[in-house]
């Protein structure tokens, strides 16, 4: 990432861990320039309640409320908000997350991002980056194949140092992703 770069981190809770199936609960996203966090967004969504059955798992893991879907804007509104937000943040910005293609798969999957448009703007997976990181420091199991395991954000959080609390929240895991992209291209400039 170059200093100048403009960098947008997203992270959504939704109402099941699969993306085709994930209707948007909550999306939160970060900038971040260089080294900095400059910006940040967060929205709930309401995505109806027919979305919300069987999403019971899912609300425990995030800690959203019944009562906080209800009282969050329609899912269109929301997805509205979320592109005009993004399209205020500038022409094309890299678009990452921890887990990316989960992320991106729920974006392009409840239509609050095209296809085309992550093609043209997506980045490198935090994830995968922290495993290129923390593998070889020998802080993640190793596979036979000699391949590591994925990093939980948790893990990645502790092991570059990062305390960002509210965990399962959009903008806490939006924020601690940053911050964890952050430390690995600070950890480049190092090794």
């Amino acid at each position: 990432m170059a200093d100048a770069q403009k960098v947008v981190v997203v992270d959504t809770e939704t109402t099941h861990y699969k993306p085709y199936l994930a209707k948007i609960l909550e999306c939160a996203a970060v900038v971040v320039e260089g080294s900095e966090i400059v910006q940040s967004f967060v929205t709930m969504s309401n995505p109806g309640k027919q979305a919300l059955v069987g999403a019971e798992e899912a609300l425990k893991v995030n800690g959203i409320t019944i009562a906080e879907v209800e009282a969050a804007p329609p899912a269109e509104t929301a997805r509205q908000v979320f592109r005009r937000w993004l399209a205020q943040v500038g022409h094309a910005p890299e678009l990452t997350s921890f887990n990316l293609a989960y992320d991106i798969g729920v974006l392009v999957g409840n239509r609050w991002l095209s296809h085309s448009e992550t093609l043209y703007r997506s980045g490198d997976c935090i994830m995968l980056q922290a495993q290129k990181v923390m593998g070889p420091a020998g802080k993640l199991r190793q596979w036979d194949d000699g391949s590591y395991k994925w990093p939980s954000l948790a893990e990645a959080k502790a092991f570059f140092g990062i305390d960002v609390k509210d965990v399962h929240r959009a903008l806490a895991d939006a924020t601690a992703a940053a911050k964890v992209m952050i430390a690995i291209q600070r950890s480049k400039v190092v090794t």
